[in-house]
């Protein structure tokens, strides 16, 4: 594709980055961010813009399993989001970071990067389950369980089906019914 203006190439490969990001495909993410952060640099008053793409950078690196490079990269987004007082895009980079402490069983630190989000967005069901896995995770059945019924309700409302599931799974471990109703589940979920 011919695009003359360099910080619409920017802007090109960064839209296609978060395509392969979301497609799962973190190699071809990592291409294509640091294309369109190599162009951004070229030009004044885009730090926002890289910014973002390190976001995107930061999340290929926790796919791939590199999180001491994954977290750095979050917390330099973070530290320039707050620069700017961008509120709303430093919210979406603390719930990367607390996915990040998530995966690799850190749970006071996912527990407060999760909490500040679901406290500033309470229907952010993302968070609310980070925050209901956490809690399962730590035992703390009846806080999970709050918040299962809230990532519920929340995801009932919005239609969102990926995160329906994912809240019921995680209500069939926590009420320990028998393993064929958890099996069902399961299946309604992957289907």
């Amino acid at each position: 594709i011919d695009i003359p203006d360099e910080v619409e190439k920017a802007e090109f490969e960064y839209r296609v980055s978060t395509y392969y990001y979301q497609s799962y495909q973190p190699f071809k993410a990592i291409q294509h961010v640091v294309k369109a952060k190599e162009m951004y640099l070229n030009h004044v008053r885009y730090e926002i813009n890289i910014a973002l793409c390190d976001n995107v950078y930061g999340l290929a690196c926790i796919d791939l399993r590199e999180f001491e490079r994954a977290e750095e990269c979050l917390n330099t987004v973070i530290d320039i989001f707050k620069k700017y007082d961008e509120e709303h895009l430093l919210l979406r980079v603390r719930y990367n970071l607390g996915w990040l402490y998530n995966i690799q069983d850190l749970y006071p630190l996912a527990i407060r990067q999760s909490s500040e989000i679901a406290n500033k967005i309470p229907n952010h069901f993302k968070a609310l389950f980070v925050l209901a896995r956490t809690y399962y995770k730590l035992e703390g059945v009846e806080t999970a369980k709050s918040y299962i019924e809230q990532g519920m309700n929340y995801t009932n409302e919005s239609g969102n089906e990926e995160y329906k599931h994912r809240f019921a799974v995680l209500n069939e471990l926590i009420t320990e019914l028998p393993r064929i109703k958890l099996e069902k589940v399961v299946t309604d979920a992957i289907s």
